[in-house]
């Protein structure tokens, strides 16, 4: 048996974004070089970030697998601090450098510690990525991936993903929520922003392990995938979780 519990973690996270937030850039400008792929911020602090990020309320608590694609590296030194705990989202019309690019074709499989992800009503667990928008008809610079879920980490369910649109998959929205910048609730995906997902489309009660596959695909309105890193995860939140008594 087990507790049922309603996450409703206020992250250490200003304000809700605002429309004067949006991009200033025209259509007619291409998109932007992919920001991740070259450079590499991170001066590892292990035992800081595990400290920092272990405090902030229920997410991802290991990377049991990573397997990075054609094009990754861009925040490896920081794993696997870098995935771990909330997100640091930059808003509308910029994406996060706290993530960890899997790289074409790449895999990341995330385990949660006392608290699993159970399927309640609505959407149950938050993937963030780091997509933002630009040009005046609000294009989105975006890299797909496909979610899966497990309760063992053996048999794995994947949730339905439309690789050539996006429509399901993760790496479609922005991040708003920040832990260490605004107060914004990561475990509401109205205003944390990322891609809310529903386990009763896996027809599996509860799981412990979340997969990420990047698909190789963008949107038409995104860049060419030219020096991309893939998809980029940021952190996934807990929406509706159980813990073991």
């Amino acid at each position: 048996m087990f507790s049922l519990l309603f996450a409703s973690v206020m992250c250490g996270c200003g304000a809700a974004p605002s429309d004067d937030r949006a991009p200033t850039d025209t259509d007619a400008q291409p998109a932007p070089a992919d920001p991740y792929a070259t450079t590499q911020p991170f001066a590892a602090d292990p035992q800081g970030e595990a400290t920092r990020r272990g405090l902030e309320g229920a997410f991802a608590a290991r990377v049991v697998r990573f397997d990075p694609g054609e094009g990754a590296g861009f925040g490896a030194a920081a794993m696997p601090w870098v995935v771990l705990g909330g997100p640091r989202g930059a808003g509308d019309a910029r994406g996060s450098i706290d993530v960890v690019s899997l790289g074409t074709g790449g895999v990341i499989e995330l385990a949660f510690g006392k608290t699993a992800i159970v399927d309640a009503p609505g959407p149950d667990f938050i993937v963030f990525e780091n997509a933002f928008r630009f040009g005046a008809g609000g294009r989105t610079y975006a890299e797909f991936g496909r979610v899966s879920v497990s309760d063992d980490g053996v048999r794995w369910v994947d949730l339905p993903c439309n690789a050539a649109t996006g429509e399901g998959c993760a790496g479609r929205a922005p991040v708003f929520a920040n832990v260490e910048t605004n107060t914004l609730a990561c475990t509401d995906p109205a205003l944390a922003g990322g891609d809310a997902f529903d386990l009763a489309a896996s027809g599996l009660a509860r799981v412990r392990f979340v997969r990420v596959t990047d698909l190789g695909t963008y949107p038409a309105s995104s860049a060419t995938s030219d020096g991309k890193g893939g998809f980029d995860l940021d952190a996934i939140a807990v929406i509706h979780g159980a813990n073991d008594p």
